[in-house]
């Protein structure tokens, strides 16, 4: 029998297999990043970028992609994770440029495109790496964590399934599951932070909310939701 909430949403919850391309050999040596799991015939709430684009369309999309592949490696692999200091997170940032320049072409954009995706993944994972919270979030030390979490979902068993990302999860030390969203937009020329910040969290308030009642359905636990916005270094809990 279906459970439903009291907004109406959700009933069972599947885990799925990932279905982001996912990068093993994020390192100085420039190999090739992508390797791409099975596609599977899903609709996302976090659908991958539709290769009908042309690259200039690409160009938001693929730095949001990156810097989340970046960001689940390091929750994956927290020992690659530069120390607290500028100088080493801009020496880790400078020894994978290359390899990041690299995928980015293999994507389809132009040097010229390249030089621009990269100065706004770098400066994302610049700001990921020097946020404290952001890095006690990929830290190796926290229970039931999981990244780039997919699962899946029913309203009634007559209706399509959904499917869900979850960029990462953890349960802290009091027994309280965390549900963090990376945002990588970045805040408009002209726009006040403060109004970028409020419409962006009305925005995404509610995808936050169904990942907890995912959760909801897998556990009994006290919640926390995050949104962090990795271009301007801030991380908002609610």
């Amino acid at each position: 029998e279906v459970a439903v909430t009291s907004s109406g949403f959700i009933p069972k919850v599947l885990r799925l297999e990932e279905i982001r391309a996912k990068f093993y050999d994020l390192l100085p040596n420039h190999q090739p990043l992508a390797h791409k799991t099975k596609a599977l015939d899903l609709t996302s709430e976090k659908s991958s970028v539709a290769q009908v684009q042309s690259p200039g369309n690409l160009l938001k999309p693929l730095i949001g992609t990156l810097v989340h592949q970046v960001l689940d490696l390091l929750a994956k692999k927290p020992n690659l994770m530069p120390d607290l200091t500028t100088l080493a997170i801009e020496h880790w940032l400078a020894e994978r440029r290359g390899v990041y320049g690299y995928w980015l072409a293999q994507e389809g954009l132009s040097q010229a495109q390249i030089q621009m995706a990269l100065v706004e993944v770098e400066g994302s994972l610049k700001n990921a790496l020097s946020h404290e919270k952001c890095r006690w979030a990929l830290s190796g030390m926290h229970p039931e964590a999981a990244s780039e979490l997919a699962l899946s979902s029913r309203l009634n068993p007559d209706e399509p399934q959904q499917n869900h990302i979850v960029d990462r999860t953890w349960v802290d030390e009091s027994g309280k599951r965390w549900i963090l969203d990376y945002k990588t937009a970045a805040l408009p020329e002209g726009q006040a932070r403060e109004v970028f910040i409020a419409g962006q969290v009305e925005h995404y308030q509610p995808q936050l909310a169904r990942y907890g009642a995912l959760f909801k359905q897998l556990e009994n636990r006290p919640q926390q939701w995050v949104l962090y916005f990795t271009a301007i270094n801030e991380w908002i809990e609610f």
